[in-house]
């Protein structure tokens, strides 16, 4: 039995629910490992999912696709690899409430955003407003990681980033009225998120485990959407 560990890139959410199902179900352990899933409300965000794999402290590690481009481009870089995805299309939008008078994304001008400070994050969101015809001019606040959804919901800023089958799902139960832009529909080019990301050195002397792992983690996303299980009693 190998063990390893994966570092989620938030608190356990419907984007997790396949490990989870695979390790309930012994999908792990009949592939010969033993998963430990670590999720980003155990530190608090003191370092990111990718920062995880980097340091050695895990062995994957899910986060969006350009942190790969941004650890092969910063000072030191870090040979940091995707080596599959979660969803086969981007399932994230930006979004405010509908009551905000914010009815497209140029309308964003002026008003206040609250960033997760990913690298390219808000040069993201600035471009989409200035392709939408505005100026860019937005407010950028930089809230604790885990609380930004909160912003939204008690109104402490105008607009932030969310996953539509999370954060979304949550604003239907709740009955706030959201308007979404998607990135896609302003020109903006991004790509499904989030990955699974390994330090790329170790892929040849881990393969046959790390092959295991993926196919096991496979299953246990393809036996949540068969039975349908619901993240919130799970």
């Amino acid at each position: 039995m190998k063990s390893l560990k994966i570092a989620l890139d938030w608190t356990p959410n419907a984007n997790h629910i396949g490990f989870y199902v695979a390790q309930q179900m012994g999908f792990y352990k009949n592939a010969g490992v033993d998963l430990q899933i670590i999720h980003a409300g155990e530190d608090h965000y003191k370092n990111t999912p990718a920062k995880k794999v980097e340091l050695g402290l895990v062995d994957f590690a899910l986060c969006p696709l350009e942190s790969v481009m941004s650890y092969q481009t910063k000072a030191s870089p870090f040979s940091l690899q995707a080596i599959a995805t979660l969803f086969k299309e981007d399932l994230s939008a930006v979004v405010c409430k509908s009551n905000r008078g914010i009815e497209s994304p140029k309308h964003l001008d002026g008003k206040s955003y609250a960033s997760y400070k990913a690298r390219y994050e808000d040069a993201i969101i600035k471009q989409m407003i200035i392709n939408d015809g505005g100026s860019g001019s937005i407010e950028l606040q930089y809230p604790d990681k885990l609380g930004i959804w909160n912003t939204i919901e008690n109104n402490q800023v105008d607009a932030t980033w969310i996953f539509m089958n999370w954060e979304g799902v949550q604003a239907q139960q709740k009955g706030l009225d959201l308007n979404v832009f998607k990135l896609k529909d302003y020109q903006i080019p991004y790509s499904y998120s989030p990955v699974i990301v390994v330090d790329s050195n170790k892929i040849k002397e881990e393969q046959t485990i790390y092959s295991r792992f993926l196919k096991a983690t496979k299953l246990g996303f393809l036996y949540a959407q068969k039975i349908q299980i619901k993240p919130q009693k799970f």
